[in-house]
């Protein structure tokens, strides 16, 4: 069982394109939160344009159909967070090379608050002159108004029964770059963000055995998510190789064995 984290928990990556004019930090929020103890947190948008812009947060569920990663409309989903979610404002207005904010604040509308529920928030330029791009958009086809997504993710901290599969007919092993991939499935009402995974090679003629680092992903729930395991650095030769899944929390792990020759 995961200890309750009071909180916000900021992943502080700033995501920055060729095409874009700002930045947006972080791009992951973490919430705890309680419906007796809500909790804020603030997304921080730096304009790099040189002239003042307004940008504006919207919101897309995201799902999961046959592990593949769709969106919708806010709060039309099981696993949404979008109604427990307030704005101290949607728009900012942000001068030249200046840092403007939107504040979120999460608040469960109930007291039993179990699993995981995410959503997916999207940063956009909204004056006069992006609507004009945005018509030339629409007639050529070309993407020309640059959103920067930012999940938000409100998680209960209780993790049990959990569950997964690994999918062993999507085992992969591309003999030119050497990368091998794996695909696994979470059977878990919660997301996971300690998957870890790694493997053990042992050699069949030397004996030599060789390790990976570990590996760490997140996992939604239904998601179907592939892993990739770099084996390049292993010499010519025949090798057993044990690939391992590790879910976290102290549960047990799961493995793959494969026999691969590199040549």
């Amino acid at each position: 069982m995961q200890k309750t984290i009071f909180g916000v928990l900021f992943l502080l990556i700033t995501l920055k394109s060729f095409s874009q004019d700002f930045e947006v930090a972080p791009v992951v929020i973490y919430f705890n939160a309680t419906y007796e103890k809500p909790q804020a947190a603030s997304i921080t948008i730096t304009n790099h344009n040189d002239t003042p812009q307004t940008f504006k947060l919207t919101f897309s569920d995201e799902y999961f159909i046959d592990g593949v990663k769709k969106y919708t409309s806010p709060g039309t989903t099981e696993n949404s967070c979008f109604k427990w979610i307030t704005l101290d404002n949607k728009e900012v207005r942000i001068g030249p090379e200046e840092q403007g904010e939107i504040k979120i604040t999460m608040k469960p509308d109930t007291k039993d608050v179990e699993g995981s529920k995410w959503i997916t928030g999207f940063v956009s330029v909204v004056d006069e002159n992006a609507r004009t791009r945005m018509k030339d958009e629409l007639k050529t086809g070309i993407k020309v108004i640059p959103r920067i997504a930012v999940k938000i993710i409100q998680d209960s901290g209780e993790k049990e029964n959990i569950s997964f599969s690994l999918l062993k007919d999507s085992f992969f092993h591309n003999k030119t770059s050497n990368i091998c991939t794996l695909k696994i499935k979470n059977n878990t009402p919660s997301y996971i963000h300690k998957f870890k995974y790694y493997y053990s090679a042992v050699n069949t003629k030397t004996g030599e055995n060789i390790s990976s680092k570990k590996m760490q992903r997140t996992v939604y729930p239904k998601q179907i998510k592939r892993l990739s395991y770099d084996i390049s650095v292993l010499d010519k030769g025949t090798y057993e190789i044990l690939f391992v899944v590790d879910p976290g929390f102290g549960l047990d792990l799961e493995a793959l064995r494969k026999t691969i020759t590199i040549r």
